[in-house]
Protein backbone atom coordinates (compact mmCIF):
# COMPACT_ATOMS: atom_id res chain seq x y z
CA UNK A 1 0.00 0.00 0.00
CA UNK A 2 1.48 2.99 -1.16
CA UNK A 3 0.30 5.28 1.64
CA UNK A 4 1.90 3.09 4.10
CA UNK A 5 5.02 3.68 2.89
CA UNK A 6 4.96 7.68 4.38
CA UNK A 7 5.35 10.76 2.84
CA UNK A 8 9.43 10.38 2.59
CA UNK A 9 9.28 7.56 0.04
CA UNK A 10 6.41 9.10 -1.86
CA UNK A 11 8.21 11.68 -2.47
CA UNK A 12 10.55 9.81 -4.19
CA UNK A 13 8.62 7.91 -5.98
CA UNK A 14 6.10 10.37 -6.97
CA UNK A 15 7.50 11.26 -10.41
CA UNK A 16 7.24 7.69 -11.11
CA UNK A 17 3.49 7.58 -10.42
CA UNK A 18 2.53 10.41 -12.34
CA UNK A 19 3.75 8.82 -16.03
CA UNK A 20 0.52 6.77 -15.06
CA UNK A 21 -1.85 9.05 -16.55
CA UNK A 22 -4.51 6.29 -16.42
CA UNK A 23 -4.39 5.82 -12.62
CA UNK A 24 -2.53 8.99 -11.19
CA UNK A 25 -4.48 12.53 -11.05
CA UNK A 26 -3.41 15.85 -9.27
CA UNK A 27 -6.14 18.18 -8.08
CA UNK A 28 -6.20 21.65 -7.12
CA UNK A 29 -9.08 23.30 -5.69
CA UNK A 30 -8.77 27.24 -4.58
CA UNK A 31 -12.02 27.15 -2.27
CA UNK A 32 -14.66 24.95 -0.67
CA UNK A 33 -17.58 27.16 1.45
CA UNK A 34 -19.82 25.47 3.54
CA UNK A 35 -22.28 27.44 5.55
CA UNK A 36 -19.72 29.42 7.71
CA UNK A 37 -16.76 26.77 6.94
CA UNK A 38 -14.33 26.91 4.85
CA UNK A 39 -11.02 25.09 3.23
CA UNK A 40 -8.99 26.72 1.26
CA UNK A 41 -5.45 26.02 -1.55
CA UNK A 42 -6.54 22.20 -1.56
CA UNK A 43 -3.99 20.11 -3.50
CA UNK A 44 -4.21 16.23 -3.74
CA UNK A 45 -2.74 13.35 -5.37
CA UNK A 46 -5.23 10.81 -6.25
CA UNK A 47 -4.19 7.11 -7.53
CA UNK A 48 -7.30 5.00 -8.46
CA UNK A 49 -6.84 1.59 -9.38
CA UNK A 50 -9.53 -0.95 -9.03
CA UNK A 51 -11.27 -1.02 -5.97
CA UNK A 52 -8.98 1.04 -4.20
CA UNK A 53 -8.74 4.84 -3.67
CA UNK A 54 -5.27 6.26 -2.26
CA UNK A 55 -4.01 9.92 -1.31
CA UNK A 56 -0.44 9.77 -0.42
CA UNK A 57 -0.38 13.06 0.13
CA UNK A 58 -2.73 15.66 0.56
CA UNK A 59 -2.57 19.77 1.88
CA UNK A 60 -4.59 22.62 2.45
CA UNK A 61 -5.06 26.18 4.48
CA UNK A 62 -8.19 26.03 7.34
CA UNK A 63 -9.04 28.44 10.03
CA UNK A 64 -5.72 30.24 9.50
CA UNK A 65 -3.39 27.12 9.47
CA UNK A 66 -2.65 24.00 7.19
CA UNK A 67 -3.38 20.08 7.49
CA UNK A 68 -1.14 17.51 5.61
CA UNK A 69 -1.23 13.83 5.29
CA UNK A 70 -2.71 10.81 3.79
CA UNK A 71 -5.77 9.03 2.98
CA UNK A 72 -6.46 5.66 1.44
CA UNK A 73 -9.65 3.52 1.08
CA UNK A 74 -10.45 -0.18 -0.14
CA UNK A 75 -13.77 -0.13 -1.22
CA UNK A 76 -14.22 -3.55 -1.74
CA UNK A 77 -18.35 -4.18 -3.25
CA UNK A 78 -19.20 -0.48 -2.69
CA UNK A 79 -21.20 -1.65 0.68
CA UNK A 80 -20.47 1.17 3.19
CA UNK A 81 -20.08 -1.09 6.08
CA UNK A 82 -17.42 -2.65 4.40
CA UNK A 83 -15.32 0.24 3.53
CA UNK A 84 -11.67 -0.23 4.66
CA UNK A 85 -10.05 3.21 5.62
CA UNK A 86 -7.04 4.91 6.75
CA UNK A 87 -6.43 8.61 7.30
CA UNK A 88 -2.80 9.85 8.75
CA UNK A 89 -2.58 13.71 8.56
CA UNK A 90 -0.29 17.01 10.80
CA UNK A 91 -2.45 20.24 12.00
CA UNK A 92 -0.40 23.18 12.93
CA UNK A 93 -1.67 26.84 13.97
CA UNK A 94 -4.98 26.37 13.85
CA UNK A 95 -7.28 29.68 15.07
CA UNK A 96 -9.51 27.77 17.31
CA UNK A 97 -11.80 30.76 17.40
CA UNK A 98 -12.89 29.98 14.17
CA UNK A 99 -13.35 26.16 14.77
CA UNK A 100 -15.46 26.42 18.01
CA UNK A 101 -19.18 25.27 16.92
CA UNK A 102 -20.32 28.79 18.93
CA UNK A 103 -17.59 30.62 17.23
CA UNK A 104 -18.33 33.67 14.28
CA UNK A 105 -15.65 33.09 13.00
CA UNK A 106 -14.56 36.27 13.49
CA UNK A 107 -11.26 37.03 15.56
CA UNK A 108 -7.97 34.86 16.72
CA UNK A 109 -8.03 32.72 19.08
CA UNK A 110 -5.33 30.48 20.69
CA UNK A 111 -3.50 28.33 17.84
CA UNK A 112 -3.97 24.63 17.65
CA UNK A 113 -1.24 21.57 16.71
CA UNK A 114 -2.23 18.35 16.55
CA UNK A 115 -1.75 15.52 14.90
CA UNK A 116 -3.88 11.98 14.45
CA UNK A 117 -4.20 8.58 12.73
CA UNK A 118 -7.51 7.08 12.77
CA UNK A 119 -8.55 3.62 10.91
CA UNK A 120 -11.25 1.70 10.49
CA UNK A 121 -14.24 -0.04 8.55
CA UNK A 122 -17.04 1.53 7.29
CA UNK A 123 -17.81 5.10 7.26
CA UNK A 124 -21.42 5.60 8.52
CA UNK A 125 -21.38 6.32 12.68
CA UNK A 126 -25.22 5.23 12.73
CA UNK A 127 -24.20 2.00 11.19
CA UNK A 128 -22.13 -0.34 11.99
CA UNK A 129 -18.40 1.32 12.58
CA UNK A 130 -15.11 -0.27 13.41
CA UNK A 131 -12.67 2.98 14.12
CA UNK A 132 -9.16 2.78 16.17
CA UNK A 133 -6.41 5.42 16.66
CA UNK A 134 -5.53 8.64 17.83
CA UNK A 135 -5.91 12.01 18.41
CA UNK A 136 -3.47 14.23 20.13
CA UNK A 137 -3.90 17.93 20.45
CA UNK A 138 -0.30 19.23 21.70
CA UNK A 139 -0.86 23.00 21.42
CA UNK A 140 -3.92 24.32 22.83
CA UNK A 141 -5.62 27.31 24.77
CA UNK A 142 -7.90 27.34 28.17
CA UNK A 143 -10.98 28.35 26.02
CA UNK A 144 -10.98 25.54 23.53
CA UNK A 145 -9.99 23.30 26.12
CA UNK A 146 -13.31 23.98 28.27
CA UNK A 147 -15.27 23.19 24.89
CA UNK A 148 -14.08 20.21 24.49
CA UNK A 149 -14.76 18.93 27.80
CA UNK A 150 -18.14 20.29 27.93
CA UNK A 151 -18.95 18.33 24.51
CA UNK A 152 -17.77 15.21 26.42
CA UNK A 153 -20.34 16.08 29.61
CA UNK A 154 -22.80 17.94 27.86
CA UNK A 155 -25.26 16.91 30.85
CA UNK A 156 -22.28 18.35 33.50
CA UNK A 157 -22.84 14.54 35.52
CA UNK A 158 -19.00 13.42 35.00
CA UNK A 159 -16.68 14.64 38.03
CA UNK A 160 -13.83 14.23 36.56
CA UNK A 161 -14.53 16.49 33.51
CA UNK A 162 -16.31 18.99 35.93
CA UNK A 163 -13.10 19.15 38.76
CA UNK A 164 -10.85 19.42 35.90
CA UNK A 165 -12.58 22.41 34.19
CA UNK A 166 -12.62 23.84 37.67
CA UNK A 167 -8.76 23.52 37.72
CA UNK A 168 -9.17 25.94 33.76
CA UNK A 169 -10.63 28.18 35.69
CA UNK A 170 -8.30 28.36 38.64
CA UNK A 171 -5.44 28.85 36.10
CA UNK A 172 -4.49 25.76 35.39
CA UNK A 173 -2.90 25.51 31.41
CA UNK A 174 -3.30 22.21 29.51
CA UNK A 175 -0.69 21.14 27.64
CA UNK A 176 -1.56 17.88 26.20
CA UNK A 177 -5.39 16.56 25.00
CA UNK A 178 -5.10 12.88 23.75
CA UNK A 179 -7.98 10.91 22.45
CA UNK A 180 -7.13 6.90 22.01
CA UNK A 181 -9.40 4.91 20.40
CA UNK A 182 -9.85 1.35 20.67
CA UNK A 183 -12.17 -1.88 21.04
CA UNK A 184 -15.27 0.92 20.25
CA UNK A 185 -14.54 2.96 23.13
CA UNK A 186 -13.02 6.40 23.74
CA UNK A 187 -9.99 6.92 26.04
CA UNK A 188 -9.41 11.22 26.62
CA UNK A 189 -6.65 12.15 28.73
CA UNK A 190 -5.68 15.92 29.77
CA UNK A 191 -1.80 16.81 30.46
CA UNK A 192 -1.69 19.74 32.90
CA UNK A 193 0.75 22.84 34.17
CA UNK A 194 0.76 25.42 36.87
CA UNK A 195 0.02 28.43 35.18
CA UNK A 196 -1.01 31.54 37.05
CA UNK A 197 0.36 32.62 40.11
CA UNK A 198 -2.29 31.94 41.98
CA UNK A 199 -2.05 28.13 40.70
CA UNK A 200 1.20 27.88 42.49
CA UNK A 201 -0.19 28.50 45.94
CA UNK A 202 -2.83 25.91 45.88
CA UNK A 203 -1.46 22.83 46.93
CA UNK A 204 -2.47 20.46 44.43
CA UNK A 205 -0.47 17.66 43.28
CA UNK A 206 -1.53 15.78 40.13
CA UNK A 207 0.62 12.99 39.51
CA UNK A 208 2.41 13.66 36.08
CA UNK A 209 0.10 16.58 35.41
CA UNK A 210 -1.86 14.15 33.93
CA UNK A 211 -5.94 13.23 34.32
CA UNK A 212 -7.18 10.35 32.75
CA UNK A 213 -10.74 11.13 31.89
CA UNK A 214 -13.65 8.15 31.99
CA UNK A 215 -13.63 6.33 28.95
CA UNK A 216 -16.94 6.65 26.57
CA UNK A 217 -18.39 4.39 23.91
CA UNK A 218 -17.52 6.00 20.52
CA UNK A 219 -20.41 6.05 19.18
CA UNK A 220 -22.11 8.29 22.07
CA UNK A 221 -19.36 10.88 21.42
CA UNK A 222 -20.20 11.26 18.21
CA UNK A 223 -23.57 11.43 18.33
CA UNK A 224 -23.35 14.21 21.08
CA UNK A 225 -21.04 15.50 18.12
CA UNK A 226 -23.89 15.27 15.77
CA UNK A 227 -26.42 16.99 18.03
CA UNK A 228 -24.44 19.91 18.58
CA UNK A 229 -23.51 20.77 15.23
CA UNK A 230 -27.44 20.62 14.18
Amino acid sequence: MLAEAGPFYYDLLRPYYQQDKENFSHLHIEKINAMDYYVEDMKIDLIIQNERIEIPHFSLNLYDGNMAGLISANLFDGNVENIQWRIKANVSRLNSAKLLPTGNNKGKGSDLNMNLELSGEGIDPAGDLELGGYLYVTKIGPKFTDNVLKSLDPKGTDKSIQDTRKLLKWGYKPKLISFEIKHDNLYPSIHLRKGSFLTKLIPLNISGGKIELARMPIKFFLSSLEIEAQ
